[in-house]
């Protein structure tokens, strides 16, 4: 009976270690992936057209914005598949750029707090009819991004003015 109960807690013991141990891989997973996206920038909302070249939204919209985007500095770019295909919202543009320091420069923030009245949209790319707004984000994990989301949440419940 007493080698069972040894037995046990051996088991015990290494269960708990072993979660420790995936809980920090997990970390460090999470870390690196992020880390792997520091290049990147997400496009949100914009329409889908055959005709539209993606590598010539982003120089358009570096244009607007103030920041001259040259062919060498988007390593890639592409649309990604939605998470839920039920969504009306377009699939989002992920482009990576050459470095940081590009990502950094596409101006789309300062360009919105100069231009409240008319934030960058659809129709500053070329694309007509109804001006719909263009997000330009950080291309976050899904994992920070279910925190991002619940921290807006939270802040809106709480009527915070800024998060």
């Amino acid at each position: 009976m007493q080698v069972k109960f040894k037995d046990v807690k051996q088991l015990k013991e290494e269960n708990d270690c072993l979660k420790s141990t995936f809980k920090d891989l997990n970390s460090r997973l999470s870390i690196m992936e992020q880390h792997w996206r520091m290049s990147n920038l997400e496009i949100q909302c914009v329409p889908e057209h055959r005709a539209k070249n993606i590598p010539n939204i982003i120089t358009q919209i570096g244009n607007i914005t103030g920041t001259k985007i040259c062919d060498a500095d988007i390593h890639k770019c592409t649309r990604i598949a939605k998470i839920n295909p039920e969504n009306a919202r377009t699939r989002s543009i992920i482009v990576k750029f050459a470095c940081p320091r590009v990502r950094d420069t596409f101006g789309v923030i300062n360009f919105n707090k100069r231009n409240t009245n008319e934030k960058i949209n659809t129709s500053h790319i070329g694309i007509g009819g109804d001006k719909k707004p263009i997000f330009v984000v950080e291309h976050l994990t899904p994992e920070l991004k279910k925190i991002h989301a619940l921290a807006r949440a939270t802040a809106k419940k709480l009527k915070y003015k800024f998060v």
